[in-house]
């Protein structure tokens, strides 16, 4: 089985978003109603101190 792999670096090719799938329904139908969930937009990297979001999701696992 082929794998293949997307990325965007620096912008995107709207020519590679053609075929991209779409959910079906509405999409708050696909977020769990019973969880907390965060989301993050941004870069990745030192300067982020994304370690400071995991530890505290760490922390907060089971409560």
């Amino acid at each position: 089985m082929k794998k293949s792999l997307f990325g965007s670096l620096n912008g995107y090719d709207p020519e590679e978003m053609i075929d991209i799938p779409t959910a079906e329904g509405d999409v708050f139908d696909h977020i769990p109603k019973d969880k907390f969930l965060v989301g993050y937009v941004g870069s990745i990297g030192i300067a982020n101190a994304l370690e400071y979001l995991g530890s505290i999701c760490a922390i907060n696992k089971d409560a």
